[in-house]
């Protein structure tokens, strides 16, 4: 604490603790390009994230208040609220009638990278932070240094002149001021860190507002170094009128127009033209049984069924039930569908047990998409993510993993199974990346091998 409250007095963050690992994590399977593809994530130290913890709450109690009410990032709002809101806003103008909606979904081109730092601290002297905190994040932003980790190998390090870095504690909020004026005039808004989304009411027979308002963010992501994404920008016309006449002014980016589909995935749901859900239930039970193969593989590796159903609720039920109260207005046979996945699971697990004894013995809830409570399931979505660490990090911490180790051979179970249930844990988990778990993204028969690295120890 002596060392986080002299830093601030200061206005000095550490030079030792600006040093990040970078870890280019793909965002598609598998990527098709270095720029557009990969997730460039920093691996900082312990230390750094403690303090970056204190400025978080300090920070926070300076500008909670004026930041963008739509931006859903902030702490006590989530990906679940911003959808249900989009929802509520189609719906509510659908139900008016004789109109259409237009949606704009923004993509910047490596919005955390462009981020320009003087734009930053101007920021954050127009919401009148105290010049202590902005002296302090001057200095954590400035003069950093990074390597890139790809296997066993390191580069070396190389300066960072510009942008945030993905990953800390402090960069969403980061960018979240320097986004906070966006889209401020236009009310059907909402923002999830870099990812902005504008919502036009359209009354039949008028013209489209929205390539104006499009042209006008393009000039405001200009103005602080950063640039939309022709390519990954993307618009949708949703309209149930009887004689819907197709939209005639294009949106332009650059020169290049937008283009119009009729699905797009918003904050990790897929949303139709036709507000329908069964591309979204498609992809729910894609991801879904790609995990019930890996659980299976779980259960022949001796795995106790304590632990199974952990990781069931943790890495598969909760993938099913992400942001459900946005999409709970299933058919009955999509809701069947989505039922399944969990009797599959259970038979996994519970083979000699009917479903209903098994919901019973394991306490897992029969109604898989929860509909009638947002806070439950914002509750219930930050109790999986701890009780995830938690797994990952009782079975693939080294020690844990010697307990393992004795506990199997008393069993009588080979405990070479160890190694394959490591393995197959990462690709559940998908790279969940954790700087208390390094060991998560390299081979399971190097536990730990990056603490031992000299590029660690120079880190930490």
């Amino acid at each position: 604490m002596d060392i986080y409250n002299t830093s601030v007095l200061q206005g000095v963050f550490p030079d030792q603790l600006k040093r990040s690992i970078v870890l280019p994590i793909p965002k598609v399977s598998p990527p098709q390009t270095i720029e557009d593809d990969l997730r460039p994530i920093s691996l900082t130290a312990q230390v750094s994230k403690v303090m970056e913890g204190f400025m978080l709450q300090s920070l926070m109690s300076e500008v909670g208040l004026k930041l963008d009410p739509k931006q859903f990032a902030l702490p006590g709002k989530s990906t679940t609220q911003a959808l249900v809101y989009l929802l509520h806003l189609i719906h509510a103008a659908l139900d008016q009638g004789h109109c259409s909606v237009r949606i704009f979904f923004a993509d910047f081109k490596k919005g955390f990278d462009l981020v320009d730092h003087i734009v930053i601290i101007d920021e954050l002297f127009k919401l009148q932070v105290s010049p202590a905190i902005i002296r302090w994040i001057k200095s954590f932003l400035t003069s950093r240094e990074q390597c890139v980790k790809i296997g066993p190998s390191f580069s070396s390090w190389k300066p960072v002149n510009g942008g945030l870095p993905q990953g800390t504690k402090l960069g969403p909020l980061l960018f979240a001021i320097l986004v906070n004026s966006l889209l401020q005039d236009w009310n059907g808004r909402i923002k999830f860190v870099d990812d902005a989304t504008a919502l036009e009411i359209v009354p039949r027979c008028y013209p489209s507002l929205l390539p104006i308002l499009v042209n006008d963010v393009s000039q405001y992501a200009s103005s602080r170094g950063m640039k939309l994404n022709s390519k990954k920008c993307k618009e949708m016309t949703i309209s149930f009128l009887q004689y819907h006449l197709p939209l005639d002014n294009a949106i332009y980016i650059d020169g290049s127009p937008v283009q119009s589909v009729s699905s797009f995935k918003l904050l990790g749901v897929l949303l139709r033209e036709d507000l329908s859900w069964c591309d979204h239930v498609d992809y729910v039970i894609k991801k879904a049984n790609s995990r019930l193969y890996a659980l299976r593989k779980l259960k022949k590796a001796g795995l106790s069924d304590k632990d199974l159903v952990t990781i069931y609720s943790s890495f598969i039920r909760s993938r099913i039930e992400y942001a459900s109260p946005a999409w709970s207005t299933l058919t009955q046979g999509q809701s069947d569908l989505i039922e399944s996945i969990q009797r599959r699971a259970l038979r996994i697990l519970l083979p000699e047990m009917s479903y209903q004894d098994a919901l019973n013995y394991t306490g897992l809830r029969v109604d898989i998409i929860p509909v009638d409570d947002l806070y439950r399931e914002n509750v219930s979505d930050e109790d999986r993510k701890k009780v995830a660490k938690e797994v990952i990090d009782d079975l693939l911490n080294l020690t844990n993993l010697d307990k393992m180790d004795k506990e199997q051979r008393e069993n009588g179970i080979d405990p070479q199974n160890i190694t394959i249930i490591a393995r197959i844990l990462q690709q559940i988990v998908h790279l969940n990346i954790s700087d208390d778990n390094l060991n998560i993204l390299g081979p399971a028969s190097n536990i730990l091998d990056i603490r031992n690295t000299k590029s660690w120890r120079n880190l930490t």
